[in-house]
């Protein structure tokens, strides 16, 4: 029975993240098996354009890019600092330079960030990205079974495109998530269109993806593919598809040719990854970010721009403070081996702020308003890696945030009469 083996280019990626006799007996396991093992050129290209950035995400590999994350991540937390200060405006009240001591501090610190990031972005370009001398055994394992006589002519892939744009129109997988790209928009559509192609050779195709976008698996969280997937294939192909995520391929396939010890930490990084979030080590720390999250508080401006409260509108917000966060319902998703765990969840958030309320004829009042409402959060968690072990600490990840957050909804909104100006 032939069998073909085939990886998302993200699966060749996440083995940067393993130390490098796993990942080396990775591959040694993988040229043993049964499996007639092959690189699409869309991969190909694809890792060409990436593995250099990959490889050296490692903390022990690259202290620079350690150094980058934990200084983006401090800037996030002075900047608001900063700029709540500035609201005080003391010198108006009292003979102080607290005032102008502030701007000058503020000027000072854009100044000193502004030269630490040119700093970092020299040693980066004068490095070349590069910060390994060691035999790279990935680059040679995609070098070694890249199967150029895939590769299509520009002809063919003018041809591809209108199938391509119909497959979008019908909202037809893969390529769906990636149809707004700007880059790269047909990617996954190039290797779909490569695995249709390869099923009439083989008895078995198996496809290492991964990544959890719904593009290829039935949803988020599920480890089976698509049924519009399947069904597309086996419309074409008398073959069969089969599609892993890589740990689970090497706990299924790789077992026998593999030590205990490699085995076990691959499959143990997903498990301890949730182990720690499902404990909360990380929540005290999601909610100290989420407290100087602009986003939050520019969601909740513009929600509220225009709302109308006391018979007028509002037409300016100042100085919104977080009193409270509380989060609830977290969700996890499996990620992938070396790049970002998604957790969602739910927080009850409770702020305060100055609004200026506008009526007809110009005239104008303020208020105080208290606000409780409920956000939905996407959070990205970056792991970090030092010698294949993962890093759940304040100085091990970092978190951003989704385009997905938003309002879900607001539970309620208090108001009362404020004399702002005279207060400023």
């Amino acid at each position: 029975m032939s069998k073909c083996l085939i990886f998302d280019t993200n699966a060749l990626l996440d083995l940067y993240a393993l130390k490098k006799d796993t990942t080396e007996e990775i591959i040694n396991a993988i040229k043993t098996c049964d499996f007639q093992i092959v690189i699409l050129p869309q991969v190909y290209s694809e890792y060409y354009d990436k593995y250099k950035a990959n490889r050296t995400k490692t903390s022990s590999r690259n202290p620079i890019n350690l150094f980058e994350k934990n200084f983006n991540f401090q800037k996030q937390k002075i900047s608001p600092l900063i700029s709540s200060l500035k609201l005080n405006h003391l010198s108006k009240k009292y003979d102080t330079k607290i005032d102008d001591l502030i701007d000058e501090f503020s000027q000072n610190f854009e100044s000193f960030k502004s030269q630490i990031d040119e700093e970092i972005k020299n040693l980066k370009q004068n490095l070349s990205f590069d910060y390994t001398n060691e035999h790279d055994v990935v680059k040679d394992f995609v070098d070694e079974y890249y199967d150029s006589s895939l590769e299509l002519t520009i002809a063919n892939k003018l041809d591809l495109v209108q199938w391509f744009e119909n497959r979008i129109k019908l909202h037809l997988k893969p390529g769906v998530t990636d149809s707004d790209k700007k880059e790269n928009t047909y990617g996954d559509m190039f290797i779909w269109y490569d695995i249709l192609k390869l099923g009439s050779n083989y008895d078995e195709i198996y496809f290492i993806e991964n990544e959890k976008k719904d593009d290829w698996w039935e949803k988020r969280s599920s480890n089976k593919i698509d049924p519009c997937l399947l069904k597309e294939f086996k419309e074409n192909n008398s073959s069969e598809l089969y599609m892993f995520h890589l740990i689970d391929f090497c706990e299924k396939y790789l077992a026998e040719h593999m030590s205990v010890k490699s085995l076990q930490e691959v499959c143990n990084i997903r498990k301890d990854i949730k182990r720690d979030i499902n404990e909360g080590k990380f929540l005290e720390h999601y909610e100290n970010v989420l407290y100087d999250c602009n986003k939050i508080q520019r969601d909740l401006e513009e929600h509220l721009n225009c709302q109308v409260i006391n018979g007028g509108n509002i037409d300016e917000i100042h100085d919104f403070d977080i009193d409270d966060i509380k989060i609830s319902n977290l969700i996890y998703e499996e990620g992938s081996i070396s790049s970002d765990v998604i957790v969602k969840s739910k927080a009850m958030i409770n702020l305060t702020g100055i609004v200026r309320v506008y009526y007809f004829k110009e005239s104008v009042e303020y208020f105080m308003i208290n606000v409780e409402m409920i956000y939905d959060l996407v959070m990205r968690l970056s792991i970090n890696f030092e010698d294949g072990n993962v890093l759940i600490s304040p100085n091990g990840y970092q978190i951003s945030f989704d385009d997905f957050n938003k309002i879900e909804k607001l539970l309620d909104l208090s108001y009362e009469e404020h004399d702002y100006e005279e207060y400023y």
